[in-house]
């Protein structure tokens, strides 16, 4: 999951009281998910993920608003220097 991390893992650990290697190795996707203690590391490493990913989504956003306005800086830029060529 890309958006969970080692400390995450770790907070895992101590809700659950699963060990860590477990959850890590859950949380890499390199073990089965075949049974309850399992599913529930997994649940906890999803909400995790879905947390973190949040303030991702909110990055995301704000650089979608300044290349916006980089851009339209740049056309404006470029307008410019046409009307100055032309004058």
């Amino acid at each position: 999951m890309s958006h969970t991390s080692e400390l995450d893992v770790a907070d895992v650990c101590r809700d659950t009281g699963v060990g860590y290697h477990t959850v890590r190795r859950l949380r890499l996707c390199e073990l089965d998910i075949n049974n309850e203690e399992r599913l529930t590391v997994t649940e906890k490493l999803m909400e995790k993920a879905l947390i973190n990913s949040k303030g991702s989504i909110q990055d995301i956003q704000n650089d979608q608003k300044l290349l916006k306005e980089s851009l339209e800086n740049l056309k404006n830029h470029k307008t410019n220097e046409k009307i100055n060529e032309i004058n």
